[in-house]
């Protein structure tokens, strides 16, 4: 249990008595240490103290949550659920009345707006939600996190009021978001830090605060990179210039080699001898890590495939190479078994590997007939090339009798012809074109997985990937961190964007964005 240090008693009038907010919940300021905010620490509210949690909220005038942990981790409650998760959902606690008005997503991270009611009374509340900070450890990178900071230090308003801060405990995820905030404003104030001193103050007002070594080193690497990648965010308005300021575009693309030199990849299972043969490039390897596994028909679980973040969700992308003739039935495999309704191939196989139909009407089987893919329409937008997929998978039993059932899908693919593709890149427009194309699909179907394949599975994979990323943030925010889209990406396969001239064609590509839509006010209408 945390203890409380008796100056930091929050006092709550309720209708009956004035209670100390200490005696149900433990709680404490950071006010003295900080150049800017008043922080307050709390741990995550149960459900003896939710009651207490919302009034305190309410009497303190806080208008804004940063929450460092998921209600659950490994099935275990780790802070209950105390505002509603669904849009327009409300939720009654006591005297409070919360309604979600809106949720922004992103992979590691949330932002939603919350309308808290009492009587005739409503006041709004911002919650800063963080989701990939495990327990007792700290997250493989420290980028996603730096982009919740920076999302959550822009929006927050010093002036209205303190901030709250809580993870499970309160002291360890917690006191690393405190102690980083401080540590950044003083380098800033100061040209200095004094990492030992900032958590001893820290612990003489909350004992435990950054609980392990791990914690306290991840906060000194967290704040380097804050501190290295300052000035890396791009506004819209910036892009024509900057895409030719090639000082800034290669400082920021050192930064990125330098920090995956530091990050090993795994590669066993592709070198594996059974494996090797279903490699078109004995170079370009899935990292074990975030590798796609095959659910293990005829014992093979392994295709040269990985999954990618998208802006918004875990896991969209899916990059493979064009696949080899004993690798087509594997293609398919995925596409079922991770629920992909989009296709996008970038160029044409290099060995005239084909692996759908591309006269309508027809159909081809693959698996021993397990898979069979057929094409419904053809139509031609743009330089794109569309195709309609029926795609059925054949269900047998364990022991290969007779067909059970089979399960079918509707499977979009978006070809740009390998005419149009040079290397590792694209045209701008053309590239603007196939995003396009895709954006609209997704604001149809919704959040849908997309495979992206090319010839390797990484060069144009990946441009592809960082681009549609890029895009979607200048789409929705007029502002993007092209460093941190490309860092992650390359994160999962260190062949995306391998040279410095692909990073610099990811802002020729931007710009052109910007230019396209420069007629307009708003560029967020694609």
């Amino acid at each position: 249990m945390v203890t409380m240090d008796v100056f930091n008693q929050i006092k709550l009038v309720t209708h009956h008595s004035t209670t100390f907010i200490c005696d149900v919940i433990h709680l404490s300021t950071i006010v003295d240490l900080f150049l800017n905010n008043s922080l307050w620490l709390i741990e995550g509210p149960t459900h003896a103290t939710i009651e207490d949690f919302w009034l305190m909220i309410w009497q303190q005038q806080i208008t804004s949550v940063v929450m460092a942990t998921k209600a659950f981790e490994t099935n275990k409650m780790k802070c209950l659920q105390y505002w509603p998760i669904a849009e327009k959902e409300s939720q009654t606690i006591g005297e409070f009345r919360i309604t979600n008005m809106g949720v922004e997503k992103w992979p590691d991270y949330a932002i939603t707006r919350l309308k808290v009611i009492k009587g005739a009374d409503e006041k709004w509340l911002t919650h800063f939600q963080f989701l990939s900070w495990p327990d007792h450890d700290v997250p493989d990178t420290s980028q996603p996190f730096l982009s919740f900071y920076r999302k959550f230090s822009r929006r927050v308003d010093v002036n209205s009021g303190p901030i709250l801060v809580h993870c499970s405990a309160g002291v360890g995820r917690s006191g690393a978001i405190i102690a980083l905030d401080y540590l950044f404003e003083q380098a800033r104030a100061e040209s200095r830090v004094d990492f030992f001193k900032c958590v001893v103050k820290m612990r003489e007002r909350r004992p435990n605060m950054i609980q392990t070594q791990e914690q306290y080193l991840f906060v000194h690497n967290a704040l380097y990179d804050l501190l290295s990648t300052e000035g890396f965010l791009t506004l819209t308005d910036m892009l024509i210039t900057k895409k030719d300021d090639k000082k800034a575009l290669s400082k920021e693309y050192e930064y990125i080699e330098s920090t995956l030199s530091k990050v090993p990849t795994i590669t066993d299972s592709g070198q594996l001898p059974e494996n090797l043969p279903l490699n078109r490039y004995k170079h370009i390897l899935p990292d074990d890590k975030f590798r796609i596994y095959l659910s293990g028909r005829d014992n093979q679980t392994y295709i040269n495939a990985i999954r990618v973040n998208g802006y918004h969700k875990v896991d969209q992308f899916y990059a493979t190479q064009i696949p080899l003739e004993q690798t087509i039935k594997d293609l398919w495999q995925l596409v079922h078994e991770r629920s992909c309704k989009v296709i996008v191939q970038l160029g044409d196989s290099p060995d005239s590997t084909e692996y759908y139909p591309t006269t309508v009407g027809t159909g081809y089987s693959y698996g021993s007939g397990v898979h069979t893919v057929t094409a419904k329409s053809y139509t031609e937008r743009g330089p794109l090339q569309l195709f309609q997929l029926e795609h059925a998978l054949e269900k047998r039993n364990l022991l290969k009798e007779p067909r059970i059932y089979s399960e079918t899908s509707e499977i979009t693919l978006i070809k740009l012809p390998q005419n149009l593709c040079y290397k590792t890149n694209i045209q701008p427009m053309h590239m603007i074109s196939v995003v396009e194309q895709l954006v609209r699909l997704t604001e149809k179907m919704g959040d849908i997985n997309v495979l992206v394949v090319s010839s390797d599975g990484a060069g144009l994979c990946g441009a592809f990937i960082c681009a549609f990323n890029c895009l979607e943030s200048i789409r929705l925010t007029q502002e993007v961190e092209v460093y941190n889209q490309v860092l992650m990406a390359k994160y999962r396969r260190r062949q995306f964007i391998s040279t410095f001239e692909e990073y610099s064609h990811i802002y020729h590509i931007l710009s052109a964005y910007v230019d396209q839509f420069s007629q307009y006010q708003n560029v967020s209408c694609m």
